[in-house]
């Protein structure tokens, strides 16, 4: 599992974002730095990922309440647009280097600047799902 994740713990993140719904009803969701502020600042336990998972998802709603209040997209009320083209990448896998070759071929034809393989063993599993898998035995 990866640093800074919270996976598995999906069921506590709803918890925390529950918990914080009782104190921002009737709150003003234009207010979206004072409201963070005091949701991260008034837990008297550090709330680590968890919590932070739940202010964050909060955060979002919040930046969404704003926007549609105003009539602008959430990139505006985060400064506006700064750039035309955002690069990207495609990513593929397979069993075999032949397979591999080709898939990545059938990338660059559709115009993919950029490509990123990852190892595949011939079973199917990629080499991250092999070592979480071993971790777990």
């Amino acid at each position: 599992m990866g640093r800074g994740r919270v996976v598995w713990r999906e069921l506590a993140v709803v918890g925390a974002v529950r918990h914080y719904r009782e104190f921002l009803i009737g709150r003003d969701p234009l207010c979206i730095g004072a409201l963070w502020q005091e949701m991260y600042r008034s837990q008297y336990f550090e709330g680590g990922r968890v919590l932070t998972a739940a202010i964050s998802a909060i955060d979002i709603a919040l930046h969404d309440i704003v926007g549609k209040a105003l009539s602008v997209p959430v990139y505006q009320l985060l400064g506006g647009k700064q750039r035309d083209f955002v690069p990207c990448f495609a990513t593929t896998s397979a069993p075999t280097r032949p397979e591999l070759t080709e898939r990545v071929r059938q990338l660059i034809e559709q115009g993919w600047p950029a490509i990123r393989t990852v190892p595949q063993h011939p079973q199917g599993m990629t080499r991250d799902s092999s070592s979480r898998a071993n971790r777990s035995a």
